[in-house]
């Protein structure tokens, strides 16, 4: 198998990490990579090198394989919307896609417009379903703020919680681009009426997202996303009688 030697403090890394498992040191700019036989390294833990990503799973490769020849098919016009080309992958789970964005520093600026689109949207949704009168736009307005602090709240839940049960640190940007990317199907939020059956939706590609970065088990990312979901039932449930009962 191959692994990539880190300049800086010698430790044997994935071939395809981007960063150091010991020093996290970049790894992009490291040419050298070389063939290791398994059964010789030994006392090394290499579940937490970061990022190796998880298993994937076999209808990911089918959805891969269909995203490539769509990617080829239509290139002219995902080469100038690649933020639609991003949150189409990771709405469809295309392995690696979690990954490659979550572990981009240059993404932190296109995680905050995607909770900014996924917020408009929300008030676009909730403006649909509710009405255009003052009290019910206000409504709305609040709803949808509310969305983007649960957005936030899983921010650092997530960290927390993938620290207490991963044993792996990450820094705050990292988590932000993994809910960011990870919330894509809320790209579909103005749709009325949909937002349970996305959120539910978001309890998986949260689960793989966290599978993906950590190379942990799928029981335990599953574990970590739906204790996540549960920021939005508590929220919600605090926030949301309140808000409704608003009346100009």
């Amino acid at each position: 198998m191959k692994r990539i030697i880190c300049k800086k403090c010698n430790t044997i890394n994935f071939a395809d990490a981007i960063f150091c498992r010991n020093c996290r040191n970049p790894l992009l700019n490291e040419p050298e990579k070389i063939g290791f036989s398994d059964n010789k390294i030994e006392n090394d833990d290499f579940r937490l090198s970061a990022p190796i990503g998880g298993p994937v799973w076999s209808f990911q490769i089918l959805l891969s394989d269909w995203g490539k020849k769509q990617e080829e098919k239509y290139i002219k016009y995902l080469n100038r919307f690649k933020s639609l080309k991003n949150l189409l992958y990771a709405t469809l789970i295309v392995k690696n896609t979690y990954k490659k964005f979550a572990f981009s520093k240059e993404n932190n600026e296109r995680a905050f417009l995607y909770i900014l689109l996924y917020v408009f949207n929300f008030l676009i949704g909730y403006i649909f379903s509710l009405g255009l009168s003052l009290n019910l736009l206000l409504i709305a307005l609040l709803l949808s703020l509310t969305e983007a602090a649960i957005i936030f709240a899983k921010i650092f839940v997530l960290k927390f919680l993938t620290y207490i049960l991963v044993k792996v640190t990450f820094p705050n940007d990292l988590f932000l681009r993994l809910i960011s990317i990870t919330c894509a199907p809320l790209f579909l939020s103005f749709i009325p009426y949909s937002w349970e059956i996305l959120k539910i939706y978001l309890i998986f590609t949260l689960a793989l997202g966290i599978r993906d970065i950590t190379n942990c088990s799928t029981f335990k990312s599953f574990f970590i996303s739906i204790t996540v979901s549960f920021v939005d039932i508590i929220v919600w449930g605090t926030f949301s009688p309140i808000i409704h009962s608003i009346k100009l």
